[in-house]
C-alpha cells in the first residue's frame, strides 16, 4: 500500500509585534486626526471598571495609554464592587445614549453578584 507524502509545513515566520503595533497605532492615529479635522470629532472610549481587580485595572491603564497615543479620549467609570445590577444597567443605558461616547469597554471579571452576559448585551 502506498501512502501519500506528508506535505512539509511552510517555514515559520517571526513577527515583530512591536513594529506591527506601531504601524497599527500610526494608522489609527491618522484616522482619528482625519475625524478631528473633517468633522471636529474626537472619539471617546468609556471604560467601565467594577471593583478593584488588579488585572482589570492594569489592562485599563494600558488601554488608556494606547487611546491617548492615537488621539482617542478615554473616560473612566470606576464603580464599587457593591454596585447593584440595575445601577450598572442604568450607567450603560446612559452611555449608550450619549452622542459623545463612541465606544464602551466593560472590564472583566465582574463581581459574582453581577451578570456579565446580561451586562455586555446592554452595550449598543
Amino acid at each position: 500500500m502506498m501512502t501519500s507524502p506528508v506535505p512539509s509545513p511552510s517555514p515559520a515566520r517571526l513577527l515583530d509585534g512591536k513594529a506591527h503595533a506601531a504601524r497599527l497605532r500610526a494608522t489609527i492615529g491618522a484616522e482619528v486626526d482625519s475625524l478631528r479635522t473633517a468633522h471636529g470629532l474626537t472619539p471617546v472610549l468609556a471604560g467601565i471598571l467594577v471593583g478593584d481587580n488588579p488585572a482589570a485595572q492594569s489592562y485599563w491603564r494600558s488601554n488608556r495609554k494606547a487611546c491617548e497615543e492615537v488621539g482617542i479620549r478615554p473616560e473612566s467609570f470606576e464603580l464599587p464592587a457593591t454596585i447593584m445590577q440595575d445601577e450598572l444597567d442604568a450607567l450603560i443605558d446612559r452611555l449608550n445614549q450619549q452622542a459623545d461616547i463612541h465606544g464602551i469597554l466593560l472590564h472583566a471579571p465582574l463581581p459574582e453578584s453581577l451578570d456579565y452576559t446580561h451586562t455586555v448585551s446592554r452595550i449598543a
